[in-house]
């Protein structure tokens, strides 16, 4: 879509991350991709397919890996800062996975996970606001959302205050039956600025390509 993305991994290793996303955008199948790729000509190839079949450019792709919990909002923005002075490339699009292993730069020693996460959702809404990005990031659920055909707020886990402080929330959907459908639904739980809360899609998966596609099936589910 023409947008520059940086992807912040702390829990799996950045290759994995590429390897997902390459076969994904090159039509590379998961089984074969570590193969393939150690082919320049053919990725060369790949690639090149890939920017030329759309009419806007593709955008930049990075991806930075911490360790689980050492990172803070301020190590993500450091990290921007730095690759948009050195390449001179305006990043609109932050990823973190995930939000609950951000170290929080407040309150570095406490075990009061809803203060942790609070501060940790705060801090990265005001990054957002301060460099002019989307930052999109996951969490978990409680063990009231394990294998549940429904979620909703109050199964966000740790921390009331990420639900608080985030402008739209999504809930993915899967229990076991639909996990071997490869399919869920993904739902609207909160929007700040539009219509559509309670809305949920049924996507399927495609998970040797890493792909996800739209389904018709759309349900106002209150």
């Amino acid at each position: 879509k023409g947008k520059n993305v940086i992807y912040v991994t702390l829990e799996m290793i950045g290759q994995k991350v590429l390897k997902r996303i390459g076969a994904n955008i090159l039509g590379i199948s998961m089984d074969d991709y570590e193969t393939k790729s150690r082919d320049a000509d053919f990725m060369a190839k790949k690639i090149k397919a890939f920017q030329n079949q759309s009419l806007l450019d593709p955008g930049e792709l990075r991806v930075i890996e911490f360790p689980t919990s050492s990172a803070t909002v301020d190590d993500i923005d450091s990290y921007l800062k730095n690759l948009e002075e050195t390449t001179g490339t305006k990043f609109d699009i932050v990823i973190v996975d995930y939000i609950n292993i951000l170290r929080d730069i407040r309150n570095p020693n406490t075990e009061q996970t809803y203060i942790k996460i609070k501060n940790i959702s705060e801090d990265l809404r005001a990054f957002a606001q301060k460099n002019d990005v989307v930052v999109i990031s996951a969490t978990q659920t409680n063990r009231g959302g394990f294998d549940s055909t429904e979620v909703t707020m109050a199964n966000i886990a740790e921390s009331a205050g990420l639900a608080h402080t985030a402008d739209n929330i999504m809930a993915i959907i899967q229990d076991s039956e639909m996990n071997l459908d490869k399919q869920y639904w993904l739902k609207l739980l909160k929007v700040r600025d539009g219509a559509g809360k309670h809305t949920k899609c049924l996507l399927n998966i495609d998970y040797n390509y890493m792909i996800l596609s739209e389904t018709d099936t759309l349900v106002e589910d209150n």
